[in-house]
């Protein structure tokens, strides 16, 4: 199981993109699977990680959906690093 911030996955699933199973839950994080999905999440998450690429400031909502990309690419590859 890998430890995603919640952000990032639920706009990757409302932009009807395959996504990793969720395991467990809490308020910020979801535990998800790393399945057939997690390859498709990773390189969504990889694309949005750089605010800079984008047109928003600090405090937009596509600002914080950047960071949690890059949170999200970060647990992805610790996960995998230690596996």
């Amino acid at each position: 199981m890998i430890r995603i911030p919640k952000r990032f996955y639920d706009d990757h699933c409302e932009r009807d993109l395959e996504a990793p199973g969720i395991v467990k839950e809490t308020k910020a994080h979801y535990w998800v699977a790393e399945d057939e999905h997690l390859e498709e999440l990773l390189s969504d998450a990889k694309f949005y990680e750089d605010p800079t690429l984008f047109a928003c400031n600090f405090g937009d909502p596509l600002w914080a959906i950047c960071l949690s990309a890059q949170a999200t690419v970060k647990a992805i590859e610790k996960h995998r690093a230690q596996s």
